[in-house]
């Protein structure tokens, strides 16, 4: 009899034991390792995006630190509190600032400490693209009929979006016969604030315009255009919007 409590008594401090061993916490990043801040403006700060730290395992985890080494990071993290502790199956926040410096992919590492035997420092890779500002929107165009011909006049296009200064290299005219909501086409480009539509009054009842400012930061884009103008293609606004945004991006 004393044998078989001995052997029960055994068996039961090795199954306490061993459930003991199998109590971890195990981190895990919604999304996965690699985090994709999308596109942003040169030298502007996009809104705090959250990064979420899942706990998948079976006792509380602990993150004793997150950091991003790199002191001149384009991304920035907004200091949590720590440490942070994450019961099993649940999860935390923290959040990061993207603010892009260089034109074209961004890319840093984080590192999160904490408590899960299997991944103590956890290296979480972040990603973004930066981009040009696009011009402010031209204003004040004005319309005058002049016998058979209209003539487009407008303020010059002097800072980006966002104040900064810029100076446009070319101005595109666009035009439709029918009001605001329908497809407007190309109609000239030009360095100048004014643009006469010649005759067009012997035709066109009535006639609607646009004028969209286009800055080259690299000359192949400047080329690029020029090859397109000198095709004399007409474009829709629609295709000369996604033009003058790949001019933007890398």
């Amino acid at each position: 009899m004393k044998e078989l409590c001995l052997f029960i008594l055994i068996i039961g401090i090795s199954a306490s034991a061993l459930l003991a061993e199998n109590r971890t916490p195990s981190i895990g990043i919604e999304g996965g390792l690699v985090q994709n801040f999308g596109s942003q403006y040169l030298g502007y700060a996009a809104n705090p995006r959250s990064i979420q730290i899942n706990n998948t395992g079976n006792t509380s985890l602990t993150i004793q630190s997150i950091d991003v080494p790199n002191g001149e990071s384009a991304f920035v993290l907004i200091n949590p509190p720590m440490p942070m502790n994450i019961p099993p199956g649940g999860s935390n926040l923290f959040w990061i600032v993207f603010m892009p410096t260089h034109l074209g992919t961004e890319s840093d590492s984080l590192f999160i400490c904490s408590d899960d035997p299997i991944n103590p420092s956890l290296k979480v890779r972040l990603t973004g693209t930066g981009i040009y500002v696009p011009p402010a929107a031209v204003q004040n165009i004005q319309i005058n009929t002049v016998g058979e011909d209209i003539t487009l006049t407008w303020d010059a296009v002097t800072t980006t979006n966002f104040g900064l200064p810029l100076n446009p290299d070319w101005y595109v005219v666009l035009f439709s016969q029918q009001s605001a909501g329908v497809q407007y086409w190309t109609l000239a480009v030009t360095t100048q604030l004014t643009y006469t539509h010649q005759g067009v009054v012997t035709f066109a009842p009535s006639m609607f315009y646009r004028v969209k400012a286009v800055v080259f930061y690299r000359n192949e884009d400047a080329v690029r255009f020029d090859r397109l103008i000198e095709s004399k293609a007409q474009f829709s606004e629609r295709e000369i919007d996604e033009l003058l945004d790949s001019f933007l991006k890398p």
